[in-house]
Formats: structure tokens, sequence, C-alpha cells
């Protein structure tokens, strides 16, 4: 209660010298979350793009496929394949898929539930599962999980791309689980959640090197295969979950009438220069690869000014503050020698003291703290709002990120405030009680 006294009495004793103090704290507080906030997200926008959005730089052509399983004579071919000798691009990837519902007269032509499915392994033979959810008016749904098998045609079966996203939106998992991705002529990568659908009770890891064959509505569709690798489902696209190698037995007896080249560009700097190689070729170009890359350019063009710009005079900016601010705490320090003397005086210890000023600056930091995260994230919505406008591009900005760099920042801020409080108190205060009162100002 005393403490609470003493420090109230002194903040309203010398207004004009505790609004100085704020106003300094209030711009540092200000500076570094702006600063921690407006570059994170920024830095997270560029990454979302360059990582999480990375299977956006693959460009893709569609080969079709002759009457005898031969995709090598389409005109399109040439230009899939000398892709790989340019610099932007990486090694195409080539996929072709059977249409189950065409080959097994299957009424849905969208998907192929599991229920349809059957899977023999070790003599043993299961019948897929759906699992059901209930949705938020309580009515229960069986989930739509499809089987679906691709070919491929490459000895590649991810590109860079692809694992660059995994990668970022699964930083600690692993692609493939266990087993090669390596493809002899009868084998097999499948990802753990079909493997579940059918083997909901056991390690799937256990059935690597096993072989398996499935079944469509009774028909053998694929014997014999061995699993030479399980992938995890989030590789996989929304519909492919089992790979196995392709050949031009498999583009006829399956009657597969194109196959679907992939070809990857290295980073998205490159890609008008992939784009334009495609129209060189009467390839037809998708206009939202322009936006995507154009995207790209904004966002980096933003980031590189907020890092380099904002960092260097951020830096002279924020040095002159905690400079202003040390001048600020050590004549603050100066002109209450006087009430520090009298407390001294009075039987207070120097640890007495010192709480006192800690409490001051602790409520003068929470006073300046609230007020700066508000207008910090304002002013990063402002820009935020901005961007939109003049480029048509938003950068990523979450709740969650701007609490974290906003705790950041504060607790920066004011370890730094409460150390240099310390140094300059000390300093200037260290003296006996009757010095104090002499040398200080009423």
């Amino acid at each position: 209660m005393n403490t609470a006294w003493f420090v109230s009495r002194q903040l309203r004793s010398n207004l004009k010298q505790t609004m100085n103090v704020w106003i300094s704290v209030f711009l540092i507080y200000l500076i570094v979350l702006s600063w921690l906030i407006l570059s994170g997200s920024l830095k997270n926008a560029y990454l979302e793009m360059a990582y999480g959005a990375a299977e956006n730089k693959t460009l893709s052509v569609v080969l079709r496929v002759d009457e005898d399983g031969q995709y090598q004579t389409d005109p399109n071919y040439p230009v899939v394949m000398g892709s790989a000798e340019r610099s932007e691009f990486s090694e195409p990837r080539l996929y072709s898929t059977p249409s189950l519902p065409d080959l097994f007269q299957m009424p849905d032509r969208t998907f192929l539930n599991p229920t349809f499915v059957s899977c023999t392994i070790n003599g043993e033979t299961h019948t897929g599962q759906l699992h059901t959810y209930t949705d938020q008016n309580g009515l229960e749904h069986a989930e739509r999980f499809p089987f679906q098998v691709s070919c491929v045609h490459t000895g590649q079966i991810f590109d860079q791309n692809q694992l660059d996203a995994f990668q970022y939106r699964n930083p600690h998992k692993k692609h493939l689980i266990g087993g090669t991705e390596q493809l002899g002529e009868r084998d097999m990568l499948i990802s753990d959640e079909m493997l579940r659908h059918f083997f909901p009770d056991r390690d799937v890891i256990s059935l690597i090197g096993d072989t398996v064959s499935f079944s469509v509505n009774g028909t053998p569709f694929l014997e014999n295969y061995r699993i030479a690798g399980i992938l995890d489902d989030d590789i996989c696209t929304e519909t492919t979950r089992v790979l196995i190698p392709g050949s031009q037995d498999t583009l006829c007896a399956w009657q597969i009438s194109s196959v679907q080249a992939y070809m990857p560009v290295r980073t998205f700097t490159d890609l008008p220069k992939a784009l334009n190689y495609l129209k060189e070729h009467k390839q037809k170009v998708n206009i939202f690869l322009y936006e995507t890359a154009n995207l790209f350019f904004q966002i980096e063009s933003v980031r590189l000014i907020v890092n380099r710009i904002i960092s260097m005079f951020g830096c002279l900016i924020l040095a002159a503050v905690f400079v202003k601010l040390i001048h600020v705490f050590s004549d603050d320090a100066s002109r209450k020698r006087h009430h520090y003397g009298l407390q001294k005086a009075m039987g207070m210890t120097n640890g007495s003291v010192l709480r006192i000023a800690l409490t001051e600056i602790s409520v003068i930091s929470v006073f300046a703290a609230i007020p700066a995260s508000v207008i910090s994230y304002l002013f990063v919505r402002m820009i935020n709002g901005y961007l939109y406008t003049a480029l048509h591009t938003e950068i990523t900005f979450s709740r969650m990120q701007f609490a974290a760099d906003t705790v950041c920042g504060i607790l920066c801020v004011t370890v730094a405030v409460f150390l240099i409080h310390m140094l300059c108190l000390v300093s200037k205060c260290r003296m006996q009680p009757a010095e104090l009162l002499r040398t200080g100002r009423k």
C-alpha cells in the first residue's frame, strides 16, 4: 500500500516529466512492435508463396496416347523433354491415370470409394472401410475417401516443388514413411491412410515387402504387386494414393487416352520465362500462373523493402529513441534525487527505493505497451489494405502470429527499458540521504 502511494504521488508530482518518459517508452514499443509484426507477416507471406504454394510452380502439358499405347508420338512430347535442358525447369514427371468408373462401369464418375474395393494380402481379403463423421446438425455421413491409381512413366516420383510444399506444411514429417521410392516392374507405392482403410488394426510399416492384390467389384485389377514403400498421405494428391510403374502395356490394357506431363519450374522468378517457353511452342498457358508469378514478385519486392529500408532506418530511429530514453531516464533520476533523499531519510532502504522506482517504470511501460500494440496492429492492417488496393496482394496476417510478435517485442523492450532505468537510477542516486537532499531538485 505504501509503495502504491509513493508511486502515485511521484507520478503525479511532476506530470510533465512523467509524460516525457511515457512518450519515449511508447515510441520504442511502437517502433519495435510495428517492425516485428510487419516484417514477420511479409516473411510468412513470402515463405507461404515460395514453399507452401511451391506446387503452383509446376506447369503441365497433356500428351495423347495413340492406339499402340505410345505417347512419344504426340507433337508436344519434344516440348516436354526439351524443358529438362533449360535452366528454369527441373526434370519432368509423366503420370497417367486409368478411369476406374469407366473400366468397371461404376455409376459415380468422380471417385471410387474403397467399399467397392477389396485388398488381398498374405491370403487374407479385406474390404475397404469408410469412416463416418457427424456434421454440425448431428447427421452422420460417410467420408468420401477415393481409391485411385496413377502410373508413373518416369524414374522421378516427386519433384522438388512437391517436396518443398510438403516439408513446409509438415516440418517434422517425412514424405516416405518406410521402404523405398525405387519402383521395380511389379512394385507399388501406397499411402498410409489407404492401407489403414483396409487394415485398421495393422501396423502399416509391417506390410512393406508383402505382395498385395486389389479387386474392384470382384474383378481383379492390380494383381501381385509388392509394397515397395509407404507414403505419408499428405504428399499424395487428393485422389491418387496408389502409384505403380507405367508402361505401354498398362496404357493399352486400361485404355488410357492421355499422359499428364508435369514440368516443375525451379523458382517463381523463373516462372515467366517458363511460361514464355510454352507460348513459343504454341502451348496453352494458364493466365493464373502469370498472376501467381506477378504476386510472388510483388511480395518479394515489398519484403526486400521492409528488410533493407525499414531495417536500416528502423535501426537508426531505434538507436535515436534509445539515446533519447537514456537522456530522459538520466534527467528523471536527477530530478528525483530530492524525493529519493527524503525516502532514505525516512528510513527506507536502497531496495525499497529501487522497488518504488521499478514500480513507476512498470506502470509507465504498461500504459505505453497497450496503446502501442493497438496502433501497431492498426498500422499493419493499414499496410495490408494498401497492398490489396494497389497491388491486389494481401500479406499473411494471423492473430497467433500477431500475439507471438507482440509478446516478443514487449518482452525485449521491457527488459531494455528496465536495464536502462536501473543503470541511470544507480548511477545518479547511490549517494547518502543528506547529499541527495542537497543536490536534488525540489
